[in-house]
């Protein structure tokens, strides 16, 4: 699955890094020039509480010309950022992607269905605590649930949100 995140700060640099780790296909999106050329060069180092700090070398763009279409858009931007971020990613997109936002606030889901349609939006909850401590670095504290995501509307089915 191809996965585009858009906003590589706490949560989506997180959940981006662990993905990536796992095999999957990821592209950060990050507009500050300087945190993408130090997350390019040197990975994201992230220290789980209680356990080593590990560097998991990430992809990261500043700009998505001439990028092949993406299965899942996660928006992990701030909430006044989430209509420009998602626009950004509609060239990156067909009528098969899927928006994912775990956004703090209300009303994401509903800024990203008016945009897409509410059909292909998919929204969740963490209950994990990931921070900053410095430049390329995390800390996360692992939550007291996984996390849950569940579609904007209609019923899951087993052929749903599935990749092409």
């Amino acid at each position: 699955m191809r996965i585009l995140i858009v906003g590589a700060g706490a949560l989506g640099g997180l959940v981006g890094a662990y993905l990536t780790r796992s095999g999957e296909d990821v592209t950060l999106l990050e507009v500050n020039q300087a945190r993408a050329r130090l997350l390019a060069d040197s990975g994201l180092q992230i220290t789980r509480v209680g356990q080593d700090e590990v560097t998991i070398p990430v992809r990261v763009v500043t700009a998505l010309a001439g990028l092949d279409p993406f299965d899942l858009v996660f928006v992990a931007v701030k909430t006044y950022q989430t209509e420009d971020a998602v626009r950004a990613a509609l060239g990156t997109t067909t009528a098969s992607t899927r928006f994912l936002s775990l956004q703090n606030g209300i009303g994401n889901a509903e800024t990203i269905a008016a945009i897409v349609g509410g059909e292909r939006v998919l929204c969740g909850v963490t209950y994990h605590s990931v921070e900053h401590a410095g430049p390329g670095r995390l800390r996360y504290r692992a939550g007291i649930k996984p996390i849950q995501i569940a579609a904007f509307q209609g019923a899951v089915t087993p052929d749903r949100f599935t990749s092409p």
